[in-house]
């Protein structure tokens, strides 16, 4: 096979029950110059059903890696794997529409300039149940974004990136194809991430300066599982806590305080979410120690009321969420008197 225009890497980690229509949603893509990459660190089967699809597919290729040392050190293992000019990001549980990776290569072909383009999604919840567009969940951080119209649906942006994604990150990871060369640039993914790596990544790309672009309408059904890392709220805070620390150096690196504020204030935040966390599942020695954390970055009393709630445990929590249900419902019927 000679060298293909874009390289398509996705890790793996136990999920050979939904794989099969994850690859089929890439591998029948009406852009067909490509090669997917699949790094591998399951211990379930997945390693049969990828060696069957290779003898029917030349484009895929299959790393097994002997342990699972997490998203960042698998991600950056198929990038060093990558032939591609472009290579664009996939994960396990979420789905590409159709025309999806063709209608990106053609713009980035057409635009020199632009480094990374990414696009809306669709979020299925299989834990609450919920379906709704990604950007209209992040409209927070897409109104940051400073942009100029290219095409029907596609999008410019001049600037904003890096503040934009802090307030309300909108960059799902299997939208986003890079330039190659962008990884030379910004270097490799910080390895020591089991989960949120992409996030890190795409802040110090933008920090960095990478040109990107947009189409404003979903490129992917991206789902949500129970044992996704996005779904376990706890372990998923801690990790972004730690994504957003690797943030704060890359702006005190290219000494950016106007950004490390945007920063600092998502870490405070971060921390406060962690602690209702801890609170919901009882575990009061840690809200404590959590919201002194978050004291480190506002020293505020606003959140004060909610620390005391969380201290009080499960209980108090779901007895306050009834109140304030019952008191917004009581409240939207005398406005509509």
């Amino acid at each position: 096979m000679d060298a293909p225009l874009v390289s398509v890497v996705m890790p793996t980690y136990n999920r050979v029950d939904i794989l099969p229509n994850v690859l089929a949603s890439i591998l029948d893509q009406d852009f067909t110059a490509f090669e997917l990459l699949i790094v591998d660190d399951s211990t379930d089967g997945t390693e049969t059903l990828i060696r069957n699809i290779q003898q029917s597919d030349a484009r895929v290729r299959y790393l097994k890696l002997p342990e699972n040392k997490g998203l960042g050190n698998a991600r950056q293992a198929g990038i060093n794997m990558a032939k591609g000019k472009y290579i664009a990001l996939a994960d396990s549980d979420d789905l590409w529409i159709s025309g999806k990776l063709r209608k990106q290569i053609e713009v980035m072909e057409a635009h020199p300039d632009i480094d990374v383009v990414f696009g809306d999604y669709l979020n299925i919840n299989h834990v609450t149940h919920r379906e709704y567009a990604g950007f209209a969940n992040c409209a927070e951080g897409i109104k940051k974004l400073k942009i100029e119209r290219l095409d029907d649906h596609f999008y410019r942006v001049l600037d904003g990136v890096a503040v934009g994604m802090t307030i309300k990150d909108f960059l799902a990871v299997p939208t986003m194809v890079y330039r190659a060369e962008i990884f030379q640039r910004v270097g490799e993914y910080r390895i020591e991430l089991r989960s949120m790596v992409d996030h890190e990544y795409g802040f110090r790309s933008a920090a960095l300066g990478a040109k990107f672009a947009y189409f404003d309408y979903p490129l992917i059904f991206r789902h949500v599982y129970p044992d996704s890392h996005t779904a376990d709220t706890i372990r998923a805070s801690q990790w972004y806590i730690k994504a957003l620390g690797f943030n704060r150096q890359t702006c005190e690196s290219i000494n950016r305080p106007d950004l490390r504020k945007y920063v600092d204030h998502a870490i405070h935040q971060a921390y406060i979410d962690l602690m209702y966390y801890y609170g919901n599942a009882g575990q009061r020695q840690q809200v404590w120690n959590t919201y002194m954390n978050a004291w480190k970055y506002d020293s505020s009393y606003k959140n004060f009321p909610l620390f005391l709630v969380c201290l009080a445990g499960p209980t108090t929590i779901t007895i306050i969420k009834n109140l304030k249900r019952l008191f917004l419902k009581s409240y939207n019927k005398f406005q509509h008197r």
